[in-house]
């Protein structure tokens, strides 16, 4: 009995890990794309800032 539950316990973890390292890896990309639009934003301010003077 103990066996199995340490056996079911040992795939319950390794399932939340997968989970863990799906979720961070799309936090990751989400994180990357605000980045690069933020940097797209600043250079659209930079641009229009330029184009007043």
């Amino acid at each position: 009995m103990e066996e199995c539950i340490n056996k079911c316990m040992g795939s319950l973890n390794a399932k939340i890990n997968d989970v863990g390292r799906a979720l961070s890896a799309r936090i990751n990309t989400a994180a990357g794309r605000i980045e690069d639009t933020s940097r797209r934003v600043e250079d659209n301010r930079c641009i229009d800032e330029t184009n007043k003077r």
